[in-house]
């Protein structure tokens, strides 16, 4: 009886570790699990460098199978964040927004937009 418990207790553990394994390879579409709150955020603009600027930071993290690509939209148009030299930046991994030196000009409603082959998650505007 002790051989067949352990037999069965090998087998479990083969079931269980397989299904996990599994698990992890699963596709699917993008779901929004960081992105910024519903109502406004807002960021102050260093007046003539009397004040230093403060980064701005736009959340959007996304997870899915296989990891999702990022785009983003400002007023309702596409947004290239790579434009804007050197003040912008995407954190690595993530759709987060980095706005390093805020001025007047990036002042608007932005949007996430978080792809893979399985579909689309939009975050808050």
């Amino acid at each position: 009886m002790g051989r067949l418990t352990q037999m069965l207790a090998v087998l479990l553990l083969v079931a269980v570790l397989g299904s996990t394994n599994a698990e992890s390879k699963i596709n699917s579409p993008p779901r929004i699990i960081k992105q910024p709150p519903t109502d406004e955020l807002l960021f102050k603009v260093a007046v003539q460098n009397k004040e230093s600027d403060k980064p701005f930071i736009i959340e959007c993290e996304a997870e899915g199978k296989p990891d999702p690509s990022y785009r983003w939209i400002k007023n309702g148009k596409k947004f290239d964040w790579q434009a804007y030299d050197n003040r912008m930046l995407q954190q690595p991994g993530r759709g987060t927004l980095v706005i390093t030196s805020p001025k007047d000009e990036d002042m608007g409603q932005y949007q996430c937009f978080a792809e893979n082959e399985f579909g689309t998650a939009t975050s808050n505007s």
